[in-house]
Parts: C-alpha cells; structure tokens; sequence
C-alpha cells in the first residue's frame, strides 16, 4: 500500500510535466522568462552527468536540484564551488545541509552569477563606459520522510538581479519527491522548480514570468558493475522538453569518473568546428578522508568551455 501511495505521488508530478509539454509543443515562449541563470546547474558532480540528478540526489546539490534528496546525506555537509563560465560569465554556490529532529533536515544555498563589465555604446556606435550585471538566489530547503522509502522537499528562493542600474526582485518554491525502491539500487525523483512570480520588474511597467520547471529523473547502481546510471527528462515554461543522462563509475573509493550529455547542448552548436561535443560533460571527483573534490567540463562548441571545481566536508 505504502509503495503504491508513492508512486501515486511521482505518477501526478508526471503528469504535471507531460500536460505541459503537450500544451506547448509549439513553443512561442522561448527566452522569455526572467532570471536564466536559474536554468544553470549548479556544483559540478551533477553538471558532469548531463545535469541529471533530479532521481540521484545525494549530495549537497540536492538543495537546487530535487530538495527531497537533502534526506539522503547522512550528517552535517557543507560544499562551495566555483564556475568559470563562457564569455566573462562566472558564479558560484554555497550550500549547508544538517540535520533538523527525526528524519528531517535543513539547506541553506547561496547562487549568485556575475556577467563582468560589458562595454556600452551610444547610437554611433562609440564606447561610452562599461555595465555589469548579476544575479543572485537565497535559497532555504526541508525535506524530510514522508514514509519507509519516500522523501519530499521544499525550497523557498528570494531571487535578485540587476543590470546597470536597475533591479529586479522575485520569489519562489521548488516542490520535489524522491523514492527509493526496497533494494537500495534504484531511485525516482520528481521536482516542479521556480514556481513563484516577480516582486518587482526591472522597469516598473513590466514583469516577466520565471522559468518554471517540471523534471522527472530515475537514478540505478548497477547490479555486479561499478556503475550510477542517471537519467532525467524535462520541460522549462519558456523553452522545450530536453532530455540528459550520465554514467558515474564509482569502482575505486577515492576517485569517480562521470560522463553525460544534455540534449540542450544542441542549442550552441553553430556550425564551427568544435561542435560535435556540445553537449557532452566529463567529470572528475576525489575523495579523501571526509572532503570531497569535484571537478566538471562542459564544452558550448564555438562559444568557449566552461569549467567547474567544488569542495564539500561532511562529517
């Protein structure tokens, strides 16, 4: 009975996501939502592996990604990580998980992107000055455990952005689930992320949307080879459905290999020579004692690569 109720769960939030593909096969809404960068994943563990780890979830990550997961990190975890993103564009995270009573805990998340100094021009054309910009998301998390093998998360972001001079605000609630089957070697996950609204536009007469996201992802260690299988599908409100899967091997304890590949990739190819491996994303992590070292690389074809390090202790 206990099993049925959760999937009955994860059956509703797929149906959520494939209602709203369907009603917008063709979409009109491309790039129309506001703060983007929301859209970007997040450490370098998950980004390594196609961005899927909504049905994964095990590490301090989990916060952005399918808040539910926070329930499968044993103990405190703490984790910083830096972004080295294409053309001038850099970010980073800061996230806290630890324990909350029984069964429950608490995240805490800092994600912030920076555009660096762009120059500005006037109606001729001629340099007149430099701009900036950035963007900016508060998050706190809960999840805890709903019944033997079924989790949910809540994640509540206050979200800044600015540009030049002028600022916008807004908020919103990620809702995710996460079930483990009885053999510990499979994992489903559901999350609904960035459901909220502008508090304030960047002009006054004007508010965009955000980027909803609805995102469905199964996660399964192989039986008799060191192997993490991942695998997601989803759908943002501005952009279409997308689909990315990664392997993860995990034979030696102290170092992980992870390759993946996203179906969103195809948006930087352009022609160029480096664009058969847009796309794909390679990924290194060591382990040593009770620190964690990630590393990811993600080639954007002809617009640069991009390169990620993180670091988390749990104890």
């Amino acid at each position: 009975m206990k099993n049925k109720f959760a999937l009955s769960l994860l059956a509703a939030l797929s149906l959520m996501i494939f209602t709203n593909a369907n009603l917008s096969a063709i979409n009109s809404k491309a790039g129309t939502a506001a703060y983007s960068f929301l859209k970007i994943g997040v450490g370098a563990r998950a980004v390594s592996l196609g961005n899927s780890f909504v049905g994964l979830a095990d590490d301090e990550s989990a916060i952005y990604y399918n808040p539910a997961g926070m329930s499968r990190i044993p103990g405190y975890a703490l984790s910083t990580s830096y972004h080295n993103y294409v053309a001038d564009i850099q970010g980073g995270y800061l996230s806290a998980v630890l324990p909350w009573g029984d069964g429950r805990k608490l995240g805490f998340a800092i994600n912030y992107l920076s555009f660096g100094d762009t120059p500005e021009t006037n109606n001729a054309g001629e340099v007149i000055g430099n701009f900036g910009g950035g963007d900016l998301a508060l998050t706190a998390a809960y999840s805890q455990s709903l019944m033997e093998q079924l989790y949910l998360g809540l994640a509540g972001k206050f979200i800044y952005e600015s540009i030049d001079s002028f600022h916008s605000t807004g908020m919103a609630l990620d809702i995710g689930l996460l079930y483990e089957s009885p053999d510990g070697y499979t994992s489903l996950g559901a999350v609904a992320s960035n459901l909220g609204f502008q508090l304030s536009g960047l002009s006054e007469e004007h508010k965009d949307p955000l980027p909803i996201m609805f995102k469905l992802g199964v996660a399964h260690q192989m039986h008799g080879a060191p192997l993490n299988i991942v695998a997601d599908v989803g759908k943002f409100s501005d952009n279409d459905f997308f689909i990315g899967g990664g392997v993860e091997y995990v034979g030696i304890e102290a170092i992980r290999l992870r390759l993946g590949y996203n179906t969103v990739g195809s948006d930087y190819k352009t022609g160029g020579d480096s664009e058969s491996l847009a796309g794909l994303s390679f990924g290194l992590g060591i382990n040593v004692s009770k620190l964690t070292f990630d590393y990811a690389y993600v080639p954007f074809a002809d617009l640069g690569n991009s390169h990620r390090i993180y670091i988390a202790r749990r104890w």
